[in-house]
C-alpha cells in the first residue's frame, strides 16, 4: 500500500510539474514577444531623439512628443529588467522540467523493482 501511495504521489507531482512547466514556457514566450516590441519602440524613439537633438535655434521646440521620447529614453532599464526576468523564468522552467523528469524516472525505477505493481 505504501508503495502505491508513493507512486501515485510521484505521478501527481510529475503531472503538476509538467503543467507548471508548460505555463512557464508560455509566459516566457509572451515575455520574449513583449521584449521584441519594446526594443523596436526604443530604437525608434532613439532615432527620433537623434534627429531632434540636431535642431538648432529656430527649430528648437520642447513639445509633448519630445517629452514622451525623453520618457522612453528614461525607461531604458525596462528591457534590461525584462531580460533579467526572462533569464530567471528560464531557470525556473528548467528546474521544474528537471524535477518532473526525476519524478518520472523514480516512478519507473520503483516499478522495475516491484514488477507486480501497476505503473
Amino acid at each position: 500500500m505504501d508503495i502505491h501511495f508513493a507512486l501515485n504521489a510521484l505521478q501527481e507531482e510529475s503531472t503538476l510539474n509538467l503543467e507548471e512547466w508548460e505555463k512557464l514556457d508560455g509566459q516566457k514566450r509572451s515575455l520574449e514577444k513583449l521584449l521584441q516590441k519594446t526594443v523596436f519602440q526604443e530604437e525608434t524613439a532613439q532615432e527620433c531623439l537623434y534627429f531632434r537633438d540636431k535642431r538648432q535655434e529656430i527649430d528648437l521646440v520642447h513639445d509633448a512628443p519630445e517629452r514622451a521620447l525623453l520618457a522612453v529614453r528614461g525607461n531604458k532599464s525596462s528591457p534590461d529588467r525584462t531580460r533579467c526576468l526572462l533569464s530567471s523564468l528560464h531557470n525556473m522552467s528548467e528546474t521544474h522540467f528537471q524535477l518532473g523528469f526525476l519524478c518520472q524516472r523514480m516512478a519507473r525505477l520503483r516499478c522495475k523493482k516491484h514488477p507486480r505493481l501497476p505503473p
